[in-house]
């Protein structure tokens, strides 16, 4: 591993690119994952290394910043069946007995439970379960749906379903969306 010249040891090369340097940007960190030559090479004179090796070791980092970018790369997940989802809500999913059929939180359990649970007709869905910044998106409703709503600071008579496939959950997913008023 090559080590900096006048650096510490926790500033080593390797470790730097890897791990970051304490206050600063790295050129393969999430902050700049998209960044070009002529911004990446301002970034390595906190490395303090002579203009000719600053210039190798940015030829060297951008295939990484882009593989980088490329990893963090997610694929929307496939759109749920309808049909399906409503025949998960209706069956194997017993969602209808504290949901209610139409989804607005009236089902038969629900006069006992307190809270109440949610209702779908509005589609206000509060929890942002993946740190995104945005509540209720479909990775949101998927989350509460395979872990239960009390993981996420809601109401813990709705369980985690961890049982369902994928497939389930995005069925199940869609067919909550369809019952929006």
């Amino acid at each position: 591993m090559m080590a900096l010249r006048h650096a510490p040891d926790r500033f080593r090369f390797g470790s730097s690119t890897r791990d970051g340097v304490h206050d600063r940007v790295s050129p393969v960190s999430g902050a700049d994952r998209f960044a070009s030559a002529r911004q990446v090479f301002p970034l390595y004179k906190q490395f303090d290394l002579e203009e000719p090796r600053m210039k190798t070791v940015t030829k060297l980092l951008l295939p990484l910043s882009a593989a980088a970018a490329l990893a963090g790369i997610v694929m929307p997940a496939a759109a749920g069946d309808v049909a399906a989802g409503k025949a998960v809500y209706d069956g194997k999913g017993a969602c209808a007995s504290c949901h209610g059929l139409t989804g607005a939180g009236d089902g038969a359990a629900a006069a006992a439970l307190n809270p109440k649970p949610a209702s779908f007709a509005s589609a206000s869905f509060r929890f942002d379960t993946d740190g995104d910044g945005q509540t209720g998106t479909d990775a949101d409703l998927a989350n509460v749906i395979k872990n239960g709503a009390a993981k996420y600071g809601g109401n813990p008579a709705m369980p985690g379903r961890a049982d369902f496939s994928d497939a389930e959950v995005s069925d199940l997913v869609a067919y909550i969306r369809s019952l929006k008023k």
